[in-house]
């Protein structure tokens, strides 16, 4: 199977967009292993600490994805080239938000064995394979989080999924430059 490059990067941008949308159960895991410390030996001083390595793995690996999703937006809207689309209708999806609650239900499930853990980590897998393809997977609560919307937005031809911080509604009727962030996920140029 030969698959060019734009078509690698639109898979990578779903599997970054599907993390970015599951990274807040990093930081429940962050909080749920917190209890969990590891016994550190510091040679200089001569003394142990005991600190939360799993935890602090956890939290960091959630703030290194807050700023990869920050990162995918901006660069997306200084490198990908315009596209001009006219306004027609459009519906707010935000509403479809709770259909991601589901995976943090899981979450309350206990993480004190590898077993639980792997269980997790399956059920995320069948969840990923799911929402890559359908749209609900840009439904993203980081993206919330940092100030932005999720539209779907119709055109003439079609209808495409805008993410922008504006109030689109204002734009019915008229041109926006849009940049492709993957398949119909599109970032409004100039937020």
């Amino acid at each position: 199977m030969n698959i060019n490059s734009r078509q690698y990067k639109q898979f990578l941008n779903k599997t970054i967009l599907f993390i970015i949308a599951y990274s807040p159960l990093l930081l429940i895991i962050s909080i749920k292993t917190f209890a969990y410390k590891t016994q550190i030996n510091l040679l200089l001083i001569n003394q142990s600490i005991s600190l939360p390595i799993i935890s602090i793995f956890f939290l960091i690996f959630f703030l290194i994805i807050i700023f990869i999703s920050y990162k995918l937006v901006e660069d997306t809207a200084n490198t990908s080239s315009n596209k001009y689309i006219t306004v027609n209708k459009i519906d707010e999806k935000t509403d479809t938000i709770l259909s991601y609650l589901f995976p943090y239900i899981i979450s309350i499930i206990s993480l004190k064995t590898t077993e639980e853990f792997i269980s997790v980590g399956i059920i995320l897998l069948f969840i990923f394979i799911i929402y890559f393809h359908s749209e609900i997977i840009y439904i993203n609560p980081i993206f919330m989080l940092l100030g932005y919307k999720v539209y779907n937005l119709h055109t003439d031809k079609d209808y495409i999924i805008i993410l922008s911080k504006k109030n689109l509604h204002r734009y019915i009727g008229q041109k926006i430059t849009v940049r492709q962030l993957s398949t119909r996920f599109y970032v409004l140029y100039g937020d």
